[in-house]
């Protein structure tokens, strides 16, 4: 488990100490001036129960033009340090770190997504290979973008879309967008038959629906 601890000593006269939540996994601590170290050690273990509540809440990842060494990420619905890697290759996860290629320690938002999506094609393609055969719904092409509002989308030509932001999102949700645009394949409309043949395959549809509509990554 990974959390990060941003500590900022007060500029005013700030006698109180605050600790809060500013995303799963990191926080901010506000000090007042000559806050030692021992007693912010003190503090944090005085504060475990919130220290793990911080865990508990969803992760949302904010719109942001760049991804810097230090930062938390999701990944497969898995929290992740980004970290400077030492060797000359794509990205790689070490534990609960993300190695990124050598002396690289700012990606913008677009190389990110490039480099994220192998991740993502890992994941997929054995996925959409599997669920192709208890479907019997087999796509022309794979193609993955990064866009705003479609998760995923299905052409009249048999070849599906599926959105980068994805990578961010866990197995099961991922698993329900692919079933969602191979039936698709199918039923070219949201109609009763379609709904019901993705309930066949994924039976809580409407709780993936849910987490994809709030849009925690943008």
């Amino acid at each position: 488990m990974i959390i990060s601890i941003a500590v900022k000593a007060s500029t005013r006269r700030h006698r109180s100490t605050t600790l809060r939540i500013v995303n799963r996994g990191e926080l901010e601590l506000l000090i007042p001036q000559k806050f030692g170290l021992s007693l912010i050690s003190q503090f944090l273990i005085a504060n475990i129960p919130f220290l793990r509540k911080s865990m508990s809440i969803p992760f949302i990842q904010k719109t942001r033009k760049s991804f810097e060494v230090g930062d938390i990420v999701s990944l497969l619905g898995t929290s992740y340090l980004l970290e400077k890697g030492s060797i000359r290759s794509l990205p790689q996860i070490r534990g609960e770190k993300v190695l990124l290629p050598f002396r690289t320690t700012t990606l913008t938002r677009k190389r990110f997504y490039e480099l994220a999506t192998n991740f993502l094609k890992a994941y997929c393609e054995k996925r959409i290979a599997e669920l192709s055969d208890e479907m019997r719904l087999y796509p022309k092409r794979v193609r993955y973008k990064l866009v705003k509002s479609l998760w995923g989308s299905c052409s009249t030509r048999g070849g599906i879309t599926l959105n980068k932001k994805l990578v961010h999102y866990p197995p099961t949700t991922i698993d329900y967008v692919i079933i969602h645009e191979l039936a698709h394949l199918q039923e070219h409309n949201h109609s009763k038959r379609f709904w019901e043949l993705v309930a066949t395959y994924c039976p809580d549809y409407k709780n993936h629906k849910k987490i994809l509509k709030e849009k925690q990554f943008t």
